[in-house]
């Protein structure tokens, strides 16, 4: 803690919240303190009592260090010396449980990298950071700009954990060696989402194919987003793991040349930290909000496009406002009435029975979401006799799903063009050249106004 001192140069202490392990030093300027001040304390807490210390004792050690007076290589000397006495005290004070000594070799050398010695022994590049330092970084036009920093990053690293609300091309070109090689020596994992349209679908299927693992949230426009982080960890088996996290998404101005604030970590100085990312990224990761994306796959492919485009407001495309879509109780209990039958009686044409306005179209929108969640993509076809209940379910849909641009019409003038996800009129489906679909083309099918079933437009 930084010290005051009064016009008489003894110290004072200033009005305030503290946090301050009681040194012998301190209780003397504590008990010195005027009839005006009181001073409140309590005992440190068991459980991280180890923690506060050892920050005490870096405190102190590195005071003492840095005041060895002397010539550089006589400083180092005695620095090396006081450093291996405390480190013998330690070991003969407390039972270490190590078979050899902490203590540092004389003269003193840091130990730089492990690598294979054949001839395709890999090179480590180092990064601009030493690895045991956490420092703030902007693209201020020094040469340690955010983009040349993650490249050096990269290079060193085994695999990568990143979460980051927008991706664009422009930024994958800037660290597109380095992300390549990392994919072909490791793991990439991108947590990402759809919000805005910012991100652009090229950049995911250009880090697909370089081996990329990749999962979006389909955010709604515009503002149910809930993903708004930009973050790196770099795990390195060696255990020198670092983490970046701050303002910048991928793109070239985030990278080069805007005004970002990053702050990069170290396994060293915030062990603590790095935890608590990695266990929220591994939470995300299996989060069912979170999709696996894989450009390979058709309706993988199409469903971003439609929802970059969606969420973008372009021409043609209005935003929506969503709200989550919690069932109600008797809603509740048609949803799990509809899961005992299929799990336990493995019955899956099912009739739910409802009065007027009770949501029985909420009903089947968020069984369709939870069989999505259990079972994977599911075709899906809507069928109702009006193109007004077609719409009103659309939306619906939608909703659960949080994604404006779930579904196609097939009523009127409107012509699906994946056939994926399709609310159709019976009179389209009546008139329509269905020959073109195999009878097994949809996963789910669900029919409003069941009664008419009997119909011969039905049948």
């Amino acid at each position: 803690m930084p010290r005051k001192s009064d016009s008489d140069g003894s110290e004072s202490l200033p009005e305030g919240l503290y946090e301050q392990i009681i040194t012998e030093r301190l209780e003397g300027v504590i008990s010195a303190l005027s009839d005006q001040k009181i001073s409140q304390s309590g005992e440190l807490d068991e459980g991280e009592a180890h923690e506060r210390l050892a920050r005490h004792v870096y405190a102190a050690a590195r005071g003492a260090l840095a005041s060895i007076p002397g010539d550089s290589q006589a400083k180092l000397e005695a620095q090396l010396a006081l450093c291996n006495e405390l480190i013998a005290l330690l070991e003969t004070a407390v039972d270490m449980g190590i078979s050899t000594s902490e203590r540092v070799i004389i003269p003193a050398r840091d130990l730089r990298a492990v690598r294979s010695s054949g001839k395709l022994a890999r090179e480590f590049g180092r990064p601009l950071i030493p690895l045991t330092a956490s420092v703030l970084l902007v693209n201020d036009g020094e040469r340690l700009n955010i983009g040349e920093s993650l490249r050096r990053e990269i290079d060193s690293s085994d695999r990568i954990d990143l979460i980051c609300a927008f991706v664009n091309h422009t930024g994958t070109r800037v660290l597109a060696r380095e992300l390549r090689e990392l994919c072909a020596r490791g793991s990439l994992r991108l947590i990402t989402t759809t919000y805005m349209g910012a991100t652009q679908q090229r950049a995911l299927d250009e880090l697909a194919e370089w081996g990329a693992t990749i999962k979006i949230a389909y955010e709604t426009p515009p503002a149910n987003t809930k993903l708004h982080a930009k973050a790196w960890l770099f795990h390195r088996n060696s255990g020198f793991h670092t983490a970046y996290i701050g303002s910048s998404n991928i793109s070239h101005s985030a990278l080069v040349d805007g005004l970002e604030w990053n702050v990069r970590l170290s396994e060293t100085e915030a062990p603590v930290i790095l935890a608590k990312f990695r266990s929220t990224f591994e939470r995300y990761w299996v989060d069912p909000q979170f999709e696996l994306y894989d450009p390979r796959i058709a309706t993988n492919h199409e469903r971003l496009g439609r929802a970059l485009k969606a969420s973008s407001g372009a021409p043609g495309t209005p935003q929506r406002f969503y709200l989550d879509l919690e069932p109600r109780p008797h809603q509740r209990e048609i949803l799990e009435a509809l899961a005992v039958e299929r799990e336990r009686h493995n019955k899956w044409r099912n009739l739910v029975v409802a009065a007027t306005g009770t949501g029985k179209t909420v009903v089947a929108a968020l069984d369709y979401v939870r069989l999505r969640r259990s079972l994977g993509e599911l075709k899906l076809l809507f069928v109702a006799h009006r193109r007004e209940i077609l719409d009103q379910s659309l939306e619906t849909f939608r909703t659960a799903m949080r994604d404006g641009a779930f579904g196609e019409l097939w009523v009127g003038q409107h012509q699906p063009q994946s056939y994926n996800h399709v609310f159709a009129s019976v009179q389209m489906l009546h008139a329509a050249h269905l020959d073109l679909l195999p009878p097994d083309h949809f996963d789910m099918v669900i029919i409003d106004e069941f009664h008419h079933a009997e119909a011969s437009t039905y049948r």
